[in-house]
C-alpha cells in the first residue's frame, strides 16, 4: 500500500518521511522561496505541491504528489512575471492593472490551448505527456508527467571541449525531428527550440520541452520580443510584427541547436546576418563534418525563409541523402587534437552531472546550522543555502535532475531493454524487481547498474539498508569515471557513511567528478574549501568552484556566491 502523503517528505515525496530527508536535504521549517506555492498546497482537490523544479518568465513548475492514483508528477503554473505575481493569500495570483491585464489574459487562454492540444500526443516518446490541465486561482495549471534526466545544454556543457562530434549530435536530435513532424502534421509550431529545451531522459530518450505558444502570445500582443526570443536560435520572421511563421521557423531553431551542439557556438543573431551575414561554417570551427552535411545544416540556417528547408521531412530527407554520400569526413586539425584527449568512450559518452536523488548531503549537524550575519559563519551560510533552494530550472525535472544518464546508442549497456525495465520497475516502485534486473549488470561491469545498486543498498529500497554495499557498488562504479557516483562517494567519505570520516578522500572524489563538469560535485569541492575541510581553506578556490556550479544553473552555488560578495570574501582578483 503507497504511503500517505503525509509519511512523505512534503519536498520530494520520498519514504519515510525523515528530518533532514535523505534524499533531498529538506528540513523541518524550509519552503519554497516567495512567489512559489508553498510546500503542501492542494490543487485541484488532488495534486499536492512540493518543491520548484523550474521557475521561468512565463510560470513555475513543481513536483506535485497525485493523492488519487500515488504517483509524482510535474505541474507547470501560469505566472508571468510581467504581467501577475502572487496575491497576499499566498495561492491566488495578482493581475496588474492596464495593458498588463489584458496581456495576462490573452496568455493563459493561449497556455491553456497548448495544453489541451499536446494531451493528444501523451503516446509519443518525444513529447513530455500531458495528463490535464485546469483552471484554479485565478490562472492556469498543466499537469505532466514527471520525468528524470537533464537539459541537453547540461548535457554539452560536461563534454570535456563542450561540444559533440557530427554523428552523434544529429543522432541526439532526430527524435526531435520526429516530434516537430507530428505537431507541425497537427498545425502547431514550438518556436522555442534551444539546448535548453531538449531533454536527455536518464532512460536514454529525447524529448522536446516547453512549447512556446504562451510566450509567443504574450510577445505578440505586448509587441516586446526581448524576454521571448533567444539571440542566435530565433530566425529573423520571429522579430518581425508580421513575419510568417511556420514549419520553417522551427527548422531555423534546431538547425542552430545543431550548430552550437558541434562547435560549441551559437550562430550569429539572425537580424545581425540580415546586414551582414558573417556565419562561419562549421568545419572551419574544427567541426569533423562532411561538405555534404555542412551544405545541408547552412541551408537549414538560411537567414531568410525562402532559402531554408520548408518542412522538417525535407530536412530529414536532405540527411539522409548527406548521409549516403560515400565521401569520408575531413577532420580539422582543431577537432583531431581535440578528440584525442577525449576518453576512448566519447562516442557513447555517458552523462555523469550528480544527483540530488542520491545520498548526496552534508553532515547533519552541518545542516542543522541557521544563517547568521557573521562573516566567520560564511562556512554555515552555504550549507544553509543547500537546504533553502532547490535546483532551478526551466522545465518539469525530479529531484535529481542530473546524473548519469546513457546516450539512446544501442551500443551502450544502459540502454539495453533489461536496464530500462529496470528503471520501469524502479519509479514505479517495485524496487526488488528493479534490483534483480540490475545485479546482473553491475556484476558484469556496468557503471549505471552499479550506481542504482549503490542507491539501492544506501536508501534501502528492495534491500536492506548496508553503507558498506553501498559504499561498494559506489566505488566500483566511480573507479570507471562515472560521476555521480564519484560525488555520492565523497558525500559517504564526509559523512562517515560506511567507512571513515575522512575529508581528504572526499575532496579527492569530489574533485574528480567537479573536473567532469558535475555541478553539484563542483558546488560540493567550493563548500570544502569554504569551510576548510579536507583541504586548506581557500575562498579563492571556493568562489571558482562556486561559479562554475553557478555558470550551470545551480541555485545553491548562486547564492553561496551572493553570499560571499555580500561578506566581502570575493578576492579582488575574481571580481
Amino acid at each position: 500500500m503507497e504511503a500517505a502523503a503525509e509519511s512523505r517528505c512534503p519536498n520530494c515525496f520520498t519514504v519515510p518521511l525523515s528530518t533532514p530527508c535523505r534524499r533531498c536535504g529538506w528540513a523541518s521549517g524550509l519552503d519554497n522561496p516567495p512567489p512559489a506555492l508553498a510546500l503542501g498546497t492542494l490543487l485541484d482537490g488532488r495534486y499536492r505541491i512540493g518543491r520548484v523544479l523550474g521557475h521561468g518568465g512565463f510560470g513555475i513548475t513543481y513536483l506535485a504528489w497525485d493523492e488519487n492514483l500515488h504517483l509524482r508528477l510535474a505541474i507547470k503554473e501560469y505566472l508571468p512575471r510581467d504581467s501577475a505575481t502572487r496575491a497576499p493569500d499566498g495561492v491566488s495570483l495578482a493581475v496588474y492593472s492596464g495593458p498588463a491585464a489584458e496581456q495576462f489574459a490573452y496568455g493563459l487562454e493561449r497556455f491553456l490551448e497548448e495544453a489541451r492540444a499536446l494531451a493528444r500526443f501523451d503516446q509519443h516518446p518525444g513529447i513530455v505527456t500531458v495528463k490535464s490541465f485546469f483552471r484554479a486561482h485565478g490562472t492556469g495549471y498543466c499537469v505532466m508527467d514527471y520525468v528524470e534526466g537533464l537539459t541537453f545544454k547540461q548535457y554539452l556543457a560536461q563534454q570535456p571541449d563542450g561540444r559533440l562530434a557530427f554523428d552523434q549530435a544529429l543522432k541526439l536530435l532526430m527524435p526531435v525531428m520526429d516530434a516537430l513532424r507530428a505537431v507541425h502534421k497537427d498545425g502547431l509550431l514550438h518556436r522555442d527550440i534551444t539546448p535548453d529545451n531538449i531533454y536527455l531522459t536518464r532512460s536514454g530518450r529525447v524529448k522536446l520541452l516547453d512549447f512556446g505558444a504562451a510566450r509567443f502570445a504574450a510577445g505578440e500582443h505586448s509587441r516586446s520580443l526581448s524576454v521571448i526570443l533567444k539571440p542566435g536560435y530565433a530566425p529573423e520572421e520571429q522579430y518581425r510584427t508580421r513575419g510568417q511563421q511556420g514549419p520553417w521557423t522551427d527548422v531555423y531553431s534546431l538547425a542552430a541547436t545543431l550548430y552550437r551542439a558541434i562547435t560549441g557556438q551559437v550562430p550569429p543573431d539572425a537580424l545581425d546576418r540580415l546586414e551582414s551575414d558573417e556565419l562561419m561554417p562549421p568545419s572551419r570551427l574544427g567541426a569533423g563534418i562532411r561538405p555534404e552535411q555542412e551544405a545541408v545544416l547552412l541551408k537549414a540556417l538560411a537567414v531568410r525563409a525562402v532559402e531554408r528547408f520548408e518542412s522538417v521531412e525535407a530536412l530529414q530527407r536532405a540527411w539522409k541523402e548527406a548521409a549516403s554520400s560515400s565521401s569520408a569526413p575531413e577532420q580539422n586539425p582543431i577537432d583531431s587534437a581535440a578528440s584525442s584527449q577525449k576518453p576512448s568512450n566519447a562516442e557513447t559518452p555517458r552523462v555523469t552531472q550528480p544527483s540530488r536523488a542520491s545520498n548526496v548531503k552534508r553532515k547533519p549537524n552541518v545542516q542543522k546550522k541557521r544563517l547568521s550575519p557573521l562573516i566567520l559563519l560564511i562556512p554555515l551560510l552555504v550549507v544553509f543555502a543547500f537546504l533553502i533552494f532547490p535546483y532551478h530550472s526551466t522545465i518539469p525535472v525530479s529531484p535529481s535532475p542530473t546524473y548519469s544518464l546513457p546516450t539512446p546508442d544501442a551500443s551502450s549497456p544502459a540502454s539495453q531493454p533489461n536496464f530500462a525495465d529496470g528503471m520501469a520497475a524502479f519509479d514505479r516502485g517495485d524496487y526488488q524487481q528493479a534490483f534483480a534486473i540490475w545485479q546482473p549488470l553491475a556484476e558484469q561491469g556496468d557503471a549505471n547498474a552499479q550506481f542504482y545498486l549503490g542507491k539501492m543498498y544506501f536508501n534501502g529500497q528492495g534491500v536492506a539498508k548496508d553503507y558498506s554495499q553501498a559504499l561498494q557498488w559506489y566505488r566500483k562504479s566511480a573507479k570507471q569515471g562515472f560521476a555521480q557516483a564519484q560525488n555520492n562517494l565523497g558525500s559517504m567519505y564526509t559523512n562517515g557513511e560506511g567507512v571513515a570520516q575522512d575529508d581528504a578522500q572526499a575532496v579527492q572524489w569530489y574533485r574528480k567528478a567537479a573536473a567532469q563538469g558535475a555541478d553539484l560535485a563542483q558546488f560540493n569541492l567550493g563548500l570544502m574549501y569554504a569551510k576548510g575541510q579536507g583541504v586548506a581553506q581557500d575562498y579563492s578556490q571556493a568562489v571558482q568552484w562556486f561559479r562554475k556550479a553557478a555558470e550551470q544553473g545551480d541555485a545553491e552555488a548562486q547564492f553561496s556566491l551572493g553570499v560571499m560578495y555580500a561578506n566581502g570574501l570575493v578576492p579582488r582578483t575574481l571580481n
